[in-house]
Parts: structure tokens; C-alpha cells; sequence
């Protein structure tokens, strides 16, 4: 049986959530927050956009 082709829906998604990421990253640097704050932000967005489910 023949597979599917796929829209790249799920390749756009994920490039474009790459993008608000760094995005996000930029303007943390930015601000330039107290180290730890900024670590605790990056730790938690890591978590967030990297879970299994």
C-alpha cells in the first residue's frame, strides 16, 4: 500500500515554533535579566516545547 504524501504541515509547525523560540531567546538577552531568572525562563521554555506528549 502506497503512503500517504504529507501536506508539511508538521515541517512548517515545527520550523515556525524554532522561530518563536529564538525570537524568544532574543529578547530574554535583551532585557538582560538576572542570570538565574533568565535560566529558570530558559529552562522552563525548554521544557515546555520539548515534552513527549
Amino acid at each position: 500500500m502506497p503512503q500517504a504524501t504529507q501536506s508539511g504541515a508538521r515541517d512548517w509547525t515545527l520550523r515556525r515554533a524554532r522561530r518563536h523560540s529564538a525570537d524568544a531567546h532574543e529578547h530574554l538577552t535583551l532585557s538582560r535579566p538576572v542570570p538565574a531568572a533568565a535560566a529558570e525562563l530558559t529552562a522552563l521554555a525548554e521544557m515546555i516545547s520539548h515534552r513527549d506528549h
